[in-house]
């Protein structure tokens, strides 16, 4: 017999709070009314802090992962900054930046459907990892950028340089 959406998440959700208490990592946890389960994490990567909010969505079957990066693009560099984080979005493998042109907020974000599969600790250190090492990759940069001391065509030119 087919396990519920809500039991899968809620599943989903142990696995992801014991990958991370294998590694010994502090972080809050809560569920909503709305049935999903919320995961926030939070650290310094090699050079700005990193927040996590991690997402599991019965009703969906959905992970996400999202990181407000901890500065918005001023609203005279709207436009260049939706052509940086595409031009970085373009290159990613997995996830997005996602940038609201209304507010200059620029987000990463991944999602994982856990529909029809079992959530595993690797599947949870995966997606962490891939998110952890996006974040701290690029938010230097789009920190620059939005500072005004990183060109669009610096950004190009960055992302381009490892391949």
């Amino acid at each position: 017999m087919a396990q519920s959406s809500e039991v899968r998440a809620k599943k989903a959700y142990e696995t992801f709070c014991a990958y991370f208490d294998g590694r010994n990592l502090k972080y809050d946890k809560e569920s909503s009314e709305d049935g999903a389960y919320r995961i926030n994490i939070s650290g310094k990567g090699d050079d700005l802090t990193m927040k996590f909010l991690i997402v599991i969505n019965p009703k969906y079957d959905l992970i996400s992962i999202l990181s407000q990066m901890p500065f918005n693009i001023d609203e005279d560099k709207l436009a260049y900054g939706a052509i940086a984080t595409s031009i970085i979005t373009d290159n990613l493998r997995e996830g997005s930046f996602d940038f609201n042109v209304k507010t200059g907020a620029i987000y990463y974000r991944i999602t994982s459907s856990y529909s029809q599969m079992e959530v595993t600790k690797e599947l949870c250190a995966h997606l962490f990892e891939i998110s952890t090492y996006t974040v701290d990759r690029y938010n230097d940069k789009l920190f620059m950028f939005a500072k005004g001391a990183m060109s669009t065509e610096e950004i190009y030119d960055f992302v381009h340089s490892d391949k």
